[in-house]
């Protein structure tokens, strides 16, 4: 059957409404999805603590961050409170130390910074803290820490709370000259030495020495016996006119049958050196020079600090070192590298 003209026009005209309804809502779909505003990231994790002193490249921590959209993000560092402090990975947020001497607590207690997080449309920007922490020398076995500040009442105090204060033997006192930290014990021409008791290290097979050496001649540093009739001595013997080397001492007998063992290591003349000798279990030495280790060797004899007096800073009526000393420490076990490490720093 045919339609008629009016038919025709009536079909036409309800295909071109449904048309133009269906195209409307499609456009407002599409205004809507347009009209949604891209969120800004969120972060989170703004402090951290780090101990001073760290390694380079070591890492500090994550910025922890989200996206309402569930995009990519990027992050990135816009200021620091120390220039080139730390770096933060591009991806994946992580906070990484880059100069090291930034991480100084007696420099910085604490380090801050600006971090932007991106999700390519929309950025949003923290400040984050990293707290320093202050290491301290492990008293952990410390048997004594001679300061070499100040002579007060003839005697050299022991900073520890162990009270081990030692005496200047026959009363002559070495010079006060200007140390690392405060200032130092000078025994050149002097016929000085420090006598500290013999309960400091006594039958120990295990020990540490550090300290702040400054030479310009032979002498000990460390000896250990009656005062004529050494037991141990570790003395820093001229090698070449011009720098030093330690030279390890021991006598297992009366009749001063004494063994040497010269380190492969020098200090230089007239400049202020930090040295940790560390014995572990009597027989095994290790050298460190500016919290680095630097020689390491192994002796026959062991357990020979006996109950006699331990003398710094020379030995005998003769045997003084020419030189200076500043922070000892003196420990009645093996410290390990990171113990050196922040004696060192410290």
């Amino acid at each position: 059957m045919k339609k008629s003209s009016k038919q025709l026009i009536k079909m036409a005209t309800a295909s071109f409404f449904v048309a133009c309804l269906l195209s409307f809502t499609v456009s407002c779909s599409d205004d809507d999805d347009a009209g949604v505003p891209i969120e800004a990231p969120t972060i989170a994790n703004l402090s951290f603590a780090l101990a001073e002193n760290p390694m380079a490249n070591a890492s500090i921590g994550n910025v922890q961050a989200t996206d309402p959209q569930g995009l990519d993000l990027a992050y990135s560092l816009s200021t620091q409170s120390v220039a080139n402090a730390i770096v933060i990975n591009s991806t994946t947020g992580e906070i990484s130390v880059n100069t090291v001497e930034a991480f100084d607590y007696e420099v910085n207690t604490s380090i801050s910074a600006d971090v932007v997080v991106t999700n390519g449309t929309e950025s949003a920007t923290e400040t984050i803290q990293i707290l320093i922490d202050d290491l301290k020398p492990s008293t952990q076995g410390l048997a004594a820490h001679y300061k070499n500040d100040a002579i007060v009442n003839n005697i050299c105090e022991d900073a520890s709370t162990n009270g081990l204060d030692a005496f200047f033997q026959n009363g002559n006192l070495p010079n006060i000259v200007t140390g690392v930290d405060g200032n130092a014990y000078d025994f050149a021409g002097t016929s000085s030495n420090i006598n500290v008791a013999s309960n400091a290290i006594a039958n120990q097979i295990s020990y540490s020495f550090a300290f702040w050496v400054n030479v310009n001649s032979s002498g000990y540093v460390i000896a250990k016996g009656p005062t004529n009739d050494m037991n141990i001595g570790l003395q820093l013997i001229e090698t070449d006119g011009t720098d030093f080397a330690f030279n390890l001492e021991y006598d297992s007998t009366t009749t001063q049958n004494i063994d040497a063992m010269e380190t492969n290591i020098s200090i230089a003349p007239n400049v202020w050196t930090h040295v940790s000798i560390v014995c572990d279990n009597g027989t095994n030495w290790k050298t460190y020079l500016n919290g680095v280790l630097e020689d390491q060797t192994t002796t026959t004899e062991a357990n020979v600090w006996n109950n006699t007096i331990l003398h710094l800073g020379g030995y005998g009526s003769a045997s003084f070192l020419g030189g200076a000393l500043d922070d000892i420490y003196i420990y009645q076990r093996a410290l390990s590298a990171e113990d050196v490490f922040i004696l060192f720093k410290e």
